[in-house]
């Protein structure tokens, strides 16, 4: 299961029901590359800040600091922390627009398309490999994705759409 990371608070409702009712289930969060602070936090055991400017077009997910309660409480729950360019939420935010034929479009801002990005990023970067194997995503595996918002900035919606 792929979910926003942000500050902590979606992601640990979702790790601590999964840990008491699909505990095989492995959740990953996914946030900016820019605004990682879940990922600096899991890599030291402790919450902790990012420095640097935030610069992202996930807006929802633009964070320095994690919420302390939530990463306790997730930090032994989250199977991987991931940290994406705002690229991969743009390319999630066209696939959810452009879905498959009898599927339904999805109008999704950036922050809330990053779950599906991050599962973009994962099986599609080569330097992911090591990632998608530990979290068992081959061509039979069953995932789950999290779109938290609509779209927010319309202006960064016409944008991204008008890329193909």
């Amino acid at each position: 299961m792929f979910v926003q990371g942000g500050v902590g608070g979606l992601l640990c409702g979702v790790a601590s029901w999964c840990a008491f009712h699909a505990p095989a289930t492995k959740v990953v969060s996914v946030e900016p590359t820019s605004a990682a602070c879940l990922l600096a936090s899991g890599r030291a055991g402790r919450p902790t800040a990012v420095a640097g400017p935030l610069t992202t077009t996930m807006a929802g997910l633009r964070n320095r600091e994690v919420s302390p309660l939530a990463f306790d409480a997730v930090r032994n729950t989250v199977s991987a922390y991931l940290a994406i360019d705002d690229q991969w939420a743009h390319d999630a935010m066209r696939a959810l627009a452009h879905p498959a034929p009898d599927e339904p479009a999805v109008a999704a801002g950036a922050s809330g398309a990053a779950a599906l990005g991050g599962l973009l990023a994962v099986c599609r970067d080569r330097e992911m490999t090591r990632v998608r194997a530990a979290l068992g995503l081959g061509p039979d595996a069953r995932v789950l994705v999290l779109v938290s918002e609509g779209v927010t900035d319309p202006d960064l919606w016409n944008a991204v759409m008008s890329v193909r």
